[in-house]
């Protein structure tokens, strides 16, 4: 699942569901993070970092996202992303990782 593009201060919701070894673990107990920079570097800051609601249906392997529209008042731009699966364990895995635009909006009054 690629990330779409989103407009800045809107609400933007979206799931990814983790397929391991050919099956769908319980996550309930781990940490599903997305996080977006300006660059593609570990050093660049984070101008977005959320965690996902893995407690409603991480038993079905269900990473549930939501960004406000506080989250999203961002610079209409791209930016680079990746989703990041830390398991309670200790192991981490990279779901995705890519490049998404913050669109203007055009509000109506």
């Amino acid at each position: 699942m690629a990330l779409n593009n989103f407009y800045k201060e809107t609400t933007k919701k979206f799931n990814i569901t983790i397929d391991y070894n050919d099956s769908t673990p319980d996550i309930t107990n781990d940490t599903v993070t997305f996080v977006m920079k300006n660059e593609k570097t570990e050093s660049a800051t984070n101008v977005l970092s959320s965690e996902a609601d893995v407690a409603t249906d991480g038993a079905s392997g269900v990473a549930a996202f939501t960004l406000s529209k506080e989250d999203t008042d961002l610079l209409a731009k791209q930016y680079y992303y990746q989703i990041v699966w830390d398991l309670s364990g200790g192991e981490r895995y990279v779901l995705e990782d890519g490049m998404v635009s913050v669109n203007d909006t055009i509000l109506l009054e």
